[in-house]
């Protein structure tokens, strides 16, 4: 398990986290979603071991920020909000980039080949990413961390995958395949933990949702339990619909004064 308790953390003279608990397992995904500066992009980077937090982090039973960083790469692949790139590598290039040397050349280019597909990137596997649009580039840094899982769990490590807005300047058809990356790789046994701006995206896609709030996790659970139109209207200021569509659980913002919901939906005003 990836598990967190109490975490407390200021950034900027202000509480990010503020006695933060959390739980993810894998085999599932878990996304966490809540509004800006919710704490969520750094609850991500303190379960990853990228930020050393008051409280207790264990990611199957070790404190990820004291691992050596080699061991640390065995075991979760990290997609930031914002990637940088130093160089004008291919999407080719980028995608094996954080591959253990202990992986076969042939192995590696197996794993390369089936993110770059699995992404909708084959065609541009020779295209510089420099020269790749917001979210071809976008993509090609998620095929990384694909990438850099499948390579851990080759060699028997591999157990989470950490992403931070993976659906980020993705349009419709994009953020599926991302999603859908991710239901893969939890059916292939890993953890998934994805921070996610689009309720909808968390509804269809996570097996469980944490809603953050002021630093603090205020719901970890499914997401008909999570997602309701009280505790969202409470988060998000503004009122909030769930419901069934075509036999799947929505939830998306009212973002203007709408008809009263009919059917199977049901709303909320803050």
């Amino acid at each position: 398990m990836l598990e967190a308790h109490g975490l407390a953390l200021r950034l900027g003279g202000r509480a990010a986290l503020d006695g933060a608990d959390f739980v993810a397992r894998k085999g599932e995904v878990t996304a966490v979603v809540g509004p800006n500066g919710a704490g969520k992009s750094t609850l991500l980077a303190c379960l990853s071991g990228a930020l050393r937090p008051m409280g207790d982090v264990r990611m199957d039973g070790e404190d990820p920020a004291a691992l050596p960083a080699a061991a640390l790469a065995l075991r979760r692949a990290v997609l930031e909000q914002t990637p940088s790139l130093g160089a004008p590598f291919t999407a080719r290039a980028l995608a094996g980039l954080a591959l253990p040397r202990e992986i076969s050349p042939e192995t590696a280019e197996g794993i390369v080949r089936r993110v770059l597909a699995q992404l909708g990137l084959a065609a541009l596997a020779d295209r510089r990413v420099t020269e790749l649009s917001g979210g071809e580039r976008h993509r090609a840094h998620l095929a990384r961390a694909l990438a850099q899982l499948a390579a851990g769990r080759a060699l028997g490590h591999g157990g989470w995958l950490l992403l931070d807005e993976p659906t980020a300047s993705l349009d419709l058809a994009r953020q599926s395949d991302a999603m859908r990356a991710a239901r893969a790789a939890a059916a292939d046994g890993a953890g998934v933990v994805a921070v996610l701006h689009d309720l909808g995206l968390a509804a269809a896609f996570a097996d469980r949702v944490a809603v953050m709030h002021r630093g603090r996790v205020v719901a970890l659970a499914p997401p008909r339990e999570a997602l309701t139109p009280d505790r969202l209207a409470e988060v998000y200021g503004l009122p909030v619909a769930v419901g069934e569509i075509a036999g799947a659980f929505v939830a998306a913002p009212l973002h203007h004064a709408q008809p009263e919901p009919q059917g199977d939906f049901a709303c909320s005003s803050p």
